[in-house]
């Protein structure tokens, strides 16, 4: 198994507390679910005032991933009252630990959460539920 830390310093807030280590049967998968209830920090009249923080949260993960540490799994998605971000490629405290950021990111809705998979898993949504804020 690879080992990939990510430095401390860049902690925005600190990692959720893991159940268990026990392996899933595919890829590790962590899905970082954002309900669409309203535009966070945005000023009304900007383009994209509901939902800009959705492409907030996109440019976060692609400058994080851009180091190797994770990856980003698949394109993100409405699910039903939420949007949902997958990354992957990372020990579970390392995808955990990035979806706690992305709940702690400025004009970002509360109420996220995680939920722990894997890539043979026929549906999202299905797996250890973890809140993130």
């Amino acid at each position: 198994m690879r080992s990939v830390l990510r430095p401390q310093a860049a902690r925005l807030t600190p990692i959720p507390a893991v159940a268990s280590q026990d392996p899933i049967g595919g890829q590790l998968v962590v899905e970082i679910h954002v309900p669409l209830n309203g535009a966070g920090g945005i000023v009304p009249g900007d383009p994209g005032y509901e939902f800009g923080w959705i492409d907030d949260i996109e440019e976060f993960l692609d400058d994080e991933s851009s180091d190797g540490s994770f990856d980003i799994y698949d394109e993100g998605e409405d699910f039903g009252e939420a949007y949902a971000f997958f990354v992957a490629g990372a020990p579970e405290e390392v995808l955990l630990g990035v979806a706690a950021d992305v709940a702690a990111l400025p004009g970002v809705p509360s109420g996220a959460f995680a939920v722990v998979t894997d890539d043979k898993s026929e549906e999202i949504g299905n797996g250890r539920r973890v809140a993130l804020s």
